[in-house]
């Protein structure tokens, strides 16, 4: 009954596209592969926006914000739970001011700013952003429920415990803690704080934020933002994922921001412009341009570029390029070469926790769409 409840509604969704407003180009493919996703269950909606140059030359919303306990339709102006793109837009660029401002060293050892590491731990900054620390993930070693609000006790335990493999890409959340935990040492600031300050509110970004644990978040957002699952849970401004949620509170280094595909607009067009956006500037080209060169494996500092992971990208853009997806059901690219953005963001966790390898594959169909529609 419960499937036969959702595939009806999600053939009423097809139906109920947004419109998109405003748009300068047609993008019919990339329309067809999300609605197909939709169709499938994968998706319950999405919003894609899709910028050139300076400007967002398409925007559309699709199918359903909530499914259950009832169906309320998608709009451009919904905020979702980013998850992992958190990664690189909250901690690494908020690392990568700290470099420079010659705060922080990319070469220096990791117990130089943090002090449950040994000062002659073999493990830099550089590859914390790049995955390529040998730190493994927190998934199986670690139990989240033994450091419930105590993110300084699992650092402890990481320091101490957590084994250490082979230097190769492998992607893991526990160096982004450590990341965002550099971030926090070095300037006094929780993450949370820090990024709101010095990336979000400089470009503009009004609806994007964290949601530290017995903070508010204002009614005119709280009822904007699309649901997610996890756990057995129906989350609403929490954000899924439990290592940021659980153990650290909301102020998370692997995840934790909440934005919509219009900020994330203003984001793109200023990496596009070398980290400038009107007269803010929030990284030196020079920053920018290092963000977006692999370290190792295809990973950049804080992003992908090449990297087994980075297939969502499609095979139709330039080589000089960033992406980052997030588990909840999110992507963000930005092909320098094309001078090219790709957002699409959607809940899929809500009404469950399905489709993960299925909305890859489709993201990777949208990209090569938009490359060829704008192309």
């Amino acid at each position: 009954m419960k499937k036969y409840i959702i595939s009806l509604i999600t053939v009423i969704s097809i139906f109920a596209l947004a419109s998109c407003s405003g748009a300068k180009v047609e993008i019919p493919e990339a329309d067809e592969v999300i609605c197909q996703s939709i169709e499938a269950g994968t998706i319950p909606g999405a919003v894609l926006a899709v910028v050139k140059g300076d400007r967002v030359v398409y925007k559309k919303a699709y199918g359903n914000k909530f499914l259950v306990p009832k169906v309320e339709p998608m709009t451009e102006d919904v905020i979702f739970d980013i998850a992992s793109i958190t990664k690189p837009v909250g901690t690494a660029m908020s690392l990568m001011q700290l470099v420079e401002q010659g705060k922080v060293d990319l070469k220096a050892n990791i117990g130089t700013y943090l002090p449950d590491f040994d000062p002659d731990e073999n493990i830099t900054v550089e590859e914390l952003l790049s995955h390529t620390s040998g730190l493994l993930n927190y998934h199986g070693p670690v139990r989240t429920m033994n450091y419930l609000g105590h993110p300084e006790r699992l650092i402890t335990f990481v320091a101490d415990s957590l084994p250490r493999v082979e230097k190769h890409y492998l992607y893991s959340c526990i160096n982004m803690l450590l990341g965002k935990t550099i971030v926090e040492n070095v300037t006094g600031d929780r993450i949370c704080d820090y990024a709101t300050e010095h990336i979000f509110k400089p470009l503009g970004m009004k609806d994007t934020f964290y949601h530290p644990a017995g903070e508010p978040i204002e009614k005119s957002r709280y009822d904007r933002i699309a649901p997610d699952y996890s756990e057995d849970l129906l989350l609403i401004g929490d954000t899924q994922d439990s290592l940021a949620r659980m153990v650290c509170l909301g102020n998370g280094g692997n995840a934790g921001i909440f934005s919509t595909v219009d900020d994330f607009s203003r984001l793109a067009i200023a990496l596009l412009n070398g980290g400038k956006l009107g007269n803010k500037r929030i990284l030196k080209p020079e920053t920018v341009r290092l963000m977006a060169t692999p370290v190792a494996d295809g990973r950049a500092l804080g992003w992908d570029n090449s990297s087994t992971s980075s297939f969502v990208k499609g095979d139709r853009l330039s080589d000089n390029l960033i992406c980052h997806t997030g588990y909840s059901g999110t992507f963000f690219l930005v092909d320098f070469d094309n001078d090219l953005a790709i957002i699409l963001f959607s809940n899929r966790l809500h009404p469950e926790d399905t489709g993960y390898r299925a909305l890859k594959a489709d993201m990777a169909k949208v990209s090569n769409a938009v490359a060829a529609a704008l192309l």
